[in-house]
């Protein structure tokens, strides 16, 4: 890379490189173009993310992130980051240091990233282990360890806003998935990857009550391993929902059988102007035909609009 692009202040000073990919795929940049709609708040989220941690964990360097390209084949958006070492150079020549800093910050953002997906905003436990890391048990009775500081950075919500930023693109049948690689100079790779059906657990927006009722929607998708998926409601916004019915066999028949409206016993997740935002569903029931009011605000016949199952 041509260093003449780097600041003077960088000129003089040991530095590490880290080439980060920030990649979407889907139908709406299967060119290898995405809007600037898209993609500035996904910058936005990265550089904000990446700012957050380097602040806290790396004081005494200087970064620098910047675009070096843009790939075609999917939008691949290519990010150097540069960490002048600073008055650390020397200890870090002489520990032998062979991760860089700036590659364990991207780490760090991935493990954040790993934990929100494993408790899918949902409630879950904390217990402490034998070797002191802390245990989040999810909602599925799953389990995970992380170090006391990915857990206490992941509890804060210090990134949250940033993470909702870099998967806002991710809308199912525009763009279906978003990925984070980053590659240090001595040949560390991660790769972190999001996909459209998990984007509800990134989005920032809190929850600040649930309530127990019957809702009319009609389901868009069904993912047969975890009977989760996306319903519209009546006034044609789409929320996930996740069934925790006993007969899960009855949301299968639904789904596969009936294209109309349902009715639903759930608990719904609701902000603070009392917007769903998410529903637990308990029960479900088929309703009568008729119309149905679309996402677009336009009347269609029952099962009019494309619906995905996954099994």
């Amino acid at each position: 890379m041509d260093t003449n692009s780097i600041p003077n202040s960088f000129d003089k000073l040991p530095r590490e490189q880290v080439e980060v990919h920030l990649r979407y795929e889907g139908p709406d940049v299967a060119n290898g173009t995405i809007s600037l709609q898209d993609i500035i708040p996904a910058l936005q989220g990265f550089s904000g993310a990446y700012s957050k941690l380097a602040s806290t964990d790396d004081p005494d360097s200087t970064h620098l992130v910047r675009i070096a390209s843009v790939r075609q084949g999917s939008a691949d958006i290519v990010l150097e980051i540069w960490n002048s070492l600073g008055d650390n150079a020397d200890q870090i020549m002489a520990l032998s240091v062979l991760t860089s800093s700036a590659f364990l910050i991207c780490e760090k953002l991935a493990r954040v990233i790993q934990l929100k997906r494993h408790v899918q905003g949902r409630p879950y436990e904390e217990s402490i282990s034998a070797n002191n890391s802390i245990v989040i048990t999810n909602s599925e009775n799953v389990t995970v360890e992380a170090p006391p500081s990915i857990h206490e950075l992941f509890k804060s919500g210090k990134l949250n806003k940033d993470l909702d930023r870099i998967t806002r693109p991710l809308v199912e049948g525009r763009i279906d998935a978003a990925e984070i690689e980053a590659r240090s100079m001595d040949g560390n790779v991660l790769r972190e990857r999001i996909t459209v059906e998990e984007r509800p657990y990134f989005e920032s927006v809190e929850v600040t009550s649930t309530r127990e009722m019957k809702l009319v929607g009609r389901l868009n998708s069904l993912t047969k391993t975890t009977n989760s998926g996306y319903i519209y409601l009546k006034d044609g916004k789409r929320v996930s929902y996740r069934y925790l019915g006993e007969d899960h066999q009855q949301l299968h028949f639904i789904f596969g059988a009936h294209s109309g409206p349902v009715q639903v016993r759930c608990k719904a997740r609701m902000d603070e102007n009392l917007d769903v935002m998410s529903l637990d569903i308990f029960e479900i029931e088929r309703m009568q035909g008729g119309l149905f009011e679309a996402p677009d605000g336009d009347t269609k016949e029952d099962g009019a609009e494309d619906r995905v199952e996954v099994i």
